[in-house]
């Protein structure tokens, strides 16, 4: 079965390259939310867990399943659900809250609650719209006593755009400006904390960054393999694969390999994509299959050798960049894709 490898060398130099970026009064939040961008939540936590102050996950479930080895602070980013909820209030778990109706329920459980104000300024996705809204939220949650503030945030939206950055940023302060409070304000992600560093708050949200790509000089994390399972050759003519869309042009050797979309290698990847075999690069020929990939090979090839995914091995390498950019996607969803494959040790 295709595999993925973590190189956690590579993502501890990662983190400690992102924190000497950050002044001493900004805390660093490790998102690994979704599995930790398909690295594995237990073991990405586990490394790097002394070098950051803070973890952000998705939902309640993440936030019990981190909690379980790690007693850093952890936000779920996701809109506030009553699922697991008073598990994760007894756990010390802090919350997102978007709506007034966000605390009526959190008021209705029993145990003290750490949250965080999402503010939208931009991105039209989640939080408080106005100055109007924040401020009688602000004044509903100082009526109840165990309920505190402890952060208050936003998401930019395009990282590219230093206009519209700094129009969030303005609009997070013009927010939240009668607010008068030391609790953490948060903006930036990976791009936007290297990108910006005028922008002074006091968290950044590191994603992408940690896992090797985006602007800081970090190294890629995750390596993804396959197996050749079988081996065969096509005289000219012969068609590989379903639809009939590719035909061999001459007498050739193709390998199958044990990976497919499946498995998270995206179908679109077919039309212009390769692997590294025996150090070549070696062309994909026809479809995608949901669990197999044809590549065409030389006559070294054999049975149960390693095809290399993503990864590099002397001068040649693929990255989700590499990907990414072929195919017209991002190097977040080509990550997120290989979530099911085992990470081999």
């Amino acid at each position: 079965m295709a595999y993925k490898i973590i190189n956690y060398e590579n993502l501890i130099s990662n983190a400690k390259i992102i924190k000497s970026t950050l002044s001493n009064k900004v805390k660093f939040c490790a998102v690994i939310k979704s599995n930790a961008y398909g690295h594995g939540l237990k073991e990405i936590a586990n490394k790097i867990e002394n070098i950051v102050d803070y973890f952000a996950v998705i939902d309640n479930s993440e936030a019990l399943e981190l909690r379980k080895f790690t007693q850093n602070p952890i936000l779920v980013l996701g809109k506030l659900s009553q699922e697991k909820l008073e598990e994760c209030i007894q756990n010390n778990i802090e919350f997102c809250v978007c709506k007034s109706h966000d605390i009526d329920l959190l008021n209705s459980l029993n145990g003290n609650k750490k949250i965080h104000i999402a503010i939208n300024t931009g991105m039209n996705r989640l939080g408080i719209n106005s100055q109007e809204e924040f401020d009688l939220l602000v004044e509903k949650i100082g009526k109840i006593q165990n309920i505190e503030i402890v952060g208050i945030f936003s998401h930019i939206s395009d990282s590219k755009n230093k206009k519209r950055t700094y129009n969030q940023y303005n609009k997070l302060k013009e927010i939240t400006q009668n607010y008068k409070s030391n609790c953490i304000y948060h903006l930036l992600s990976s791009n936007c904390t290297y990108l910006y560093p005028k922008i002074k708050l006091d968290m950044a949200r590191i994603g992408i960054g940690l896992y090797g790509y985006g602007k800081f000089p970090t190294k890629p994390v995750m390596e993804v393999y396959s197996k050749v399972i079988e081996i065969k050759d096509l005289k000219k003519g012969e068609f590989v694969g379903y639809t009939s869309k590719h035909r061999v042009k001459k007498d050739c050797k193709i390998a199958i390999l044990d990976i497919g979309y499946a498995d998270g290698l995206n179908r679109l990847w077919a039309k212009k994509g390769f692997v590294i075999l025996n150090d070549s690069y070696c062309k994909i020929v026809g479809e995608i299959c949901m669990n197999m990939t044809m590549v065409e090979v030389d006559n070294n090839c054999k049975i149960n050798d390693t095809a290399i995914i993503l990864g590099s091995k002397n001068n040649k390498s693929i990255t989700a960049n590499d990907m990414a950019k072929k195919i017209k996607t991002i190097p977040y969803e080509i990550l997120t894709n290989f979530n099911k494959l085992s990470i081999k040790n």
